[in-house]
């Protein structure tokens, strides 16, 4: 990981930064595996000495994710694209909070085992799709 042109030693897994953004003392960084077809979207909160405080993956076999960000909502709040026409809005806390491993998170998101979080995601469809009948 580079930072400010100074190499820090730290690393993280992806291949593409696709956004680092700053949140007080924190770093939320979104970077992207770039394997087609089976995209990976890495979400990182690192603290100030950019140790990982929490984070989350998102995937699916044979699904291709290409990330727009869409808005930054002040105080807290991201919204994003990812795997087509899900929009993603990610809502960083100020402290841990609880969560249920595994249930906590939508379908497609991984987090590491843990009862903590710094950050929620949730996702919603952008559009319904129209059936037309003839």
């Amino acid at each position: 990981m580079v930072l400010g042109g100074k190499r820090t030693g730290k690393t993280l897994d992806g291949a593409i930064l696709e956004a680092a953004l700053r949140w007080r003392d924190l770093m939320l960084v979104f970077v992207t595996n770039a394997v087609l077809y089976e995209d990976t979207l890495h979400i990182y909160l690192l603290d100030s000495r950019l140790h990982v405080v929490d984070r989350a993956s998102m995937y699916g076999m044979y699904s291709t994710g290409t990330f727009t960000l869409l808005d930054i909502v002040i105080p807290d709040t991201v919204q994003f694209l990812f795997f087509g026409d899900v929009m993603w809005t990610l809502k960083i806390s100020e402290h841990k909070t609880f969560r249920w491993p595994i249930l906590s998170d939508p379908h497609g998101v991984r987090r590491p085992f843990n009862f903590h979080r710094r950050f929620e995601l949730r996702s919603a469809p952008t559009a319904t799709p129209s059936l037309e009948t003839g």
